[in-house]
């Protein structure tokens, strides 16, 4: 039979940004990670007078449903016939579909994105409602035993030993997916499984597209990077000023203006919207593409992000996250 999440994405994200904004930070303490989608925002907890640097990173939350390794359901039998991995069974989730259009506007957002930063599904390997609020309260109670050990000097090193071993308890029963593919439906579903190398297979042409990473992998990466600058200027993934993110953001702006760009397509309309609900203007309405980037080119790199966040959010139900550095 099988067994639903009985939670919703919402629920599941909560537990995320929860989790993400009380681990204490790897690199001493001179680091943290929050989600800024509104101008207010950029003034909680010193983000616009301490922050020297800042990485972006992007995620979107997928409950999922577990199918039986016994079952006679196609996620089963599609896993099987490569082979990969069944047992005792395999999680699976749709893609999100979007009002109006057959075409997987959040996938290809996502992929586009991965090309470009950090981005992936976050997705759970438990289903009960009672499993993630446990988890929500062992995030706190995580902090207010283990905060301490961040003061010493055995955690300036996000790589050592004991940083990694908190960050697994952490975010364990968290796996990542990044996108493989542009995909021209949003009728296709992943399909992971819950062993120490998860294999991810891609349906519904089953296809096997590799091991899912742990969150705690994923969050390691961000916070051991290095800073030194990216080669590819298009490209951001570790911490830069805000100025390189305000000019690299604007590039990715200026691309998603084309509408023969695959992946990310922004019109002038979703401009003026997202600057609206990001309370970064509530007077625009830019009838073209060159206004609204003449526009944005006049805020500063915090804005531009705080803007971008807020589109991403709005259009695409995609949520950037920053990796602030307070070095």
């Amino acid at each position: 039979m099988i067994s639903k999440a009985k939670f919703a994405e919402a629920e599941l994200l909560t537990l995320i940004d929860r989790m993400l904004r009380d681990l204490p930070d790897g690199n001493g303490g001179r680091a943290k990670i929050r989600q800024v989608t509104q101008r207010q925002e950029r003034n909680l907890g010193g983000y616009d007078a301490v922050a020297t640097s800042v990485q972006p990173f992007y995620i979107q939350a997928k409950t999922s449903s577990f199918h039986p390794g016994s079952s006679t359901s196609k996620i089963i039998s599609s896993r099987n016939a490569i082979p990969v991995n069944s047992n005792p069974g395999a999680f699976a989730f749709d893609l999100r579909k979007h009002r109006g259009t057959d075409e997987p506007l959040q996938h290809n957002a996502l992929y586009w994105l991965s090309l470009r930063s950090t981005a992936a599904y976050v997705c759970p390997t438990f289903l009960s409602d009672y499993e993630l609020e446990n988890r929500l309260e062992k995030a706190l109670d995580l902090k207010r035993h283990e905060i301490w050990h961040y003061r010493d000097d055995v955690y300036t090193e996000a790589g050592n030993s004991q940083s990694q071993r908190f960050q697994a308890l952490h975010f364990h029963g968290l796996l990542t997916i990044i996108p493989h593919r542009l995909v021209a439906t949003y009728r296709h579903r992943y399909s992971y499984d819950n062993s120490a190398t998860p294999s991810i297979v891609f349906h519904s042409d089953p296809e096997n597209v590799g091991e899912a990473r742990s969150f705690t992998s994923f969050v390691e990466t961000l916070s051991s990077q290095s800073q030194m600058p990216d080669k590819v200027f298009s490209r951001i993934s570790r911490p830069v000023s805000f100025e390189r993110l305000k000019e690299t953001q604007l590039s990715w702006i200026e691309e998603a203006f084309d509408p023969a760009t695959q992946g990310l397509n922004i019109k002038a309309s979703d401009v003026s919207e997202s600057l609206s609900s990001a309370f970064l203007s509530r007077s625009t309405n830019f009838q073209n593409t060159s206004h609204a980037l003449k526009y944005l080119q006049k805020l500063d790199g915090r804005d531009v992000s705080v803007f971008f966040g807020a589109l991403l959010k709005k259009k695409y139900s995609i949520y950037q996250h920053h990796l602030l550095r307070l070095d």
